[in-house]
């Protein structure tokens, strides 16, 4: 269809005062297909630093409009700081705020929230938690919040003794605390911190590390746990084998993570171990909801033959995307360039696979299929050679949650966003479908 303009830079948008214009865009979310969501710095007027930033909402019928700013009240409390919100499928955004100090008795120990559009203070700093007996204490800038409104993951402090401050939530369920043992799966030893959540249907998947403690060092002080089977358990821990990539071979650091809606889980790992080099270190894994009768399957390594590509193999896993409702994926992957594999002119590639589909005939399905490659020809007006492709990085949180409610590049219909370039210096943004 056609497109349509959302907002841009030096132009207003519905609410702001007058003489006041974006001046930058960011977070763009349209994980619901009616309304986008962004969050922009605005000048001119009488703008300041406290009352630059601001939460706007667009849709088709009614256009861009500012919807929260900076300086603005929220149940009394004044809004200091707006973080990235946002946005689950279908619905509307969830987001992290600092209120001012000062007014309505607000101080250090209840000055962050979540606040979530049309329900409003989700979470507030300082609330007592009656299953723990403490009080809520900082509330980072990050919440999981893509899959359903009604499903929001976040770690937070707690006010209590620093063995014993911090905790994962799935709503009002804690999930985790700093202090309490990791499972028998992870050897006993307890939680350290909290660095990252996503979530999907009813199931939360968070990172963590593990305290010092006997048999914990720095090559298995970190996992990935879940709460796929009812109750808080281990999926992966650093320094555990992969068989299915080679004996001895060993995950040595997280990278990328997703829950699906099905409660399994993919992960873009770094390896470790017996023939590894930096060629060959990055690996895409897929672990099953019933990891006890089915073993993790490597989907894509690096130095591995590329899918459909011929003799070329694969160089770099750039990119992963993952649909969390259907289980759809995509790897955005360089070639490497070499005699009898790929050459500079078609060293790009786009993979892409399902997840959700079940039994020996499924496999084929789940693992990776060429989709698009640089130097292949794609039916446009003008010349239709592809010189460059790419998707987009706007979903990539800094602590390798997937689907936590940023912009997607792939959505629920296994529809994929990219863009192109052609040998007559064209570019365009495509979306499709298998």
């Amino acid at each position: 269809g056609l497109l349509s303009l959302v907002s841009r830079t030096g132009f207003a948008v519905g609410g702001l005062n007058p003489g006041e214009v974006l001046s930058d865009i960011a977070s763009i979310s349209l994980n619901r297909n009616d309304r986008a969501w962004f969050l922009a710095t605005v000048r001119g007027g009488r703008v300041t630093a406290n009352t630059d930033k601001v939460l706007c909402s667009w849709t088709q019928a009614n256009g861009a409009g500012y919807f929260l700013r900076e300086g603005d009240s929220i149940n009394a409390n004044v809004v200091k700081t707006l973080h990235v919100p946002r946005q689950a499928r279908q619905s509307d955004i969830t987001c992290p705020v600092v209120f001012a100090r000062g007014p309505n008795g607000v101080v250090a120990e209840n000055d962050t929230a979540i606040y979530q559009v049309g329900v409003g203070l989700l979470k507030l700093e300082g609330v007592d938690i009656p299953a723990l007996g403490v009080s809520l204490g900082e509330i980072p800038p990050r919440v999981a919040c893509g899959f359903n409104a009604a499903l929001c993951s976040f770690a937070a402090m707690l006010q209590s003794s620093p063995q014993s401050n911090m905790a994962v939530f799935e709503n009002d369920t804690v999930l985790a605390r700093r202090g309490d043992g990791a499972g028998a799966g992870a050897g006993g030893p307890s939680f350290g911190t909290f660095l990252g959540e996503t979530n999907a249907n009813t199931f939360t998947v968070f990172r963590a590390t593990l305290n010092p403690a006997a048999g914990v060092n720095a090559s298995n002080n970190e996992g990935l746990w879940a709460d796929t089977q009812g109750a808080t358990e281990l999926i992966v821990r650093k320094g555990e084998e992969l068989p299915s990539v080679g004996a001895g071979i060993v995950i040595k650091r997280f990278l990328r993570f997703q829950i699906l809606s099905f409660g399994d889980l993919v992960a873009l790992v770094q390896l470790a171990g017996p023939g590894v080099t930096a060629a060959n270190d990055l690996c895409l894994v897929h672990y099953y909801y019933d990891r006890l009768y089915f073993p993790a399957v490597p989907l894509l390594r690096e130095g591995d033959p590329a899918p459909g590509c011929g003799a070329a193999r694969i160089a770099t896993l750039s990119r992963v995307a993952s649909n969390a409702v259907n289980g759809d994926y995509t790897v955005l992957a360089s070639l490497v360039v070499e005699a009898g594999g790929a050459s500079a002119a078609n060293n790009l590639a786009l993979f892409r696979g399902d997840l959700s589909a079940v039994g020996a005939a499924g496999r084929i399905y789940r693992q990776p299929v060429l989709y698009l490659r640089k130097g292949a020809r794609y039916e446009r007006a003008g010349n239709e050679v592809i010189t460059t492709l790419s998707t987009s990085d706007l979903n990539l949180e800094a602590t390798g949650a997937l689907s936590t409610g940023l912009g997607e590049t792939i959505n629920s219909g296994g529809q994929v966003a990219f863009s192109l370039g052609f040998a007559d210096g064209h570019l365009g943004l495509f979306s499709g479908a298998p």
